[in-house]
């Protein structure tokens, strides 16, 4: 098949850093497709010795967005692990899948991954063009601090929003509703294989755009063959039709008309989730299809 003009949002291949440290997973910066945030997504296999994901406390210059979902789809809430999180100086504990809200400037880690029964998927993004730590010390003086989280626990998100629960969705959302102020939506959640769990479920019948650029995302879950999607996806971007069957990051830019998507197979569990710097998901300019002419 001839190379098309927006293969070059579509990213399926890991960048050099993830390679090199055997990281499963994938990830956009500005340096991976020209005008994206940064995102990065990896799987964190199982393991019970404790691993320091984060060794210094600092700060960022844009807001950030933490995800930490576990994979039992029998109770998709039960993160199946332990993480250890320092938000402003506050310890938390966290054992249930959550979204994680950083605050411009707030300062936060260490990191520790205390405990991993079943794979956990873990993404870091917010509205940067790359990720930078600013204000970074050795971590420590955290420890000596009295463990509270009544500051904080605020943005730790682990419950779903009435639409959400309305559709049965295993899922969760962060947007201005959630969290009053913030400037960066993400909804996520899982698709099922099964007809009835991913009929129209997921599933956009109509091109549209987006006064912000935005990030569309789907991962197979067997990992010890992640890049599998485990089904197949269709998307159109710019009236381009791509069929896709790997685990996929695809950057749309701002006004770029996109869709529809039909999830057209789910043979596992495939996690998916859109984001983008905006305070909602919001379409513009929405048309339905007849779909363009291949």
């Amino acid at each position: 098949m001839s190379a098309m003009r927006t293969d070059k949002y579509i990213v399926t291949e890991q960048s050099r850093e993830q390679v090199s440290r055997g990281i499963p997973g994938l990830s956009l910066s500005d340096d991976v497709v020209k005008g994206s945030f940064f995102l990065d997504c990896n799987w964190v296999k199982p393991r019970t010795k404790p691993t320091r994901e984060s060794t210094t406390s600092h700060t960022h210059d844009s807001d950030e967005v933490i995800g930490f979902f576990g994979t039992n789809l029998d109770d998709w809430r039960d993160l199946g692990g332990e993480v250890e999180l320092w938000l402003d100086g506050e310890k938390h504990i966290l054992t249930k899948t959550c979204m994680v809200y950083i605050p411009k400037g707030m300062r936060h880690c260490p990191m520790t991954i205390r405990r991993v029964d079943r794979p956990i998927f873990l993404f870091s993004t917010g509205p940067a063009s790359t990720y930078v730590k600013q204000d970074e010390s050795l971590a420590g003086k955290e420890k000596s601090q009295k463990v509270s989280a009544t500051k904080t626990a605020k943005y730790i998100i682990t419950e779903q929003t009435e639409k959400q629960r309305n559709r049965g969705s295993r899922g969760l959302t962060i947007n201005d509703e959630v969290v009053k102020g913030i400037n960066f939506f993400l909804q996520c959640g899982w698709l099922l294989p099964r007809k009835e769990a991913t009929k129209g479920a997921h599933n956009s019948n109509t091109s549209h755009s987006h006064d912000c650029d935005e990030v569309i995302a789907f991962f197979g879950t067997d990992v010890a063959n992640w890049r599998d999607l485990g089904g197949e996806v269709e998307l159109w971007l710019d009236d381009e039709k791509h069929m896709l069957t790997k685990s996929f990051l695809i950057f749309v830019p701002k006004n770029m008309k996109h869709c529809p998507l039909v999830v057209h197979r789910v043979d596992r569990p495939i996690f998916h989730f859109t984001t983008g710097p905006a305070p909602g998901y919001v379409i513009k300019n929405e048309a339905l299809f007849p779909k363009p002419a291949v």
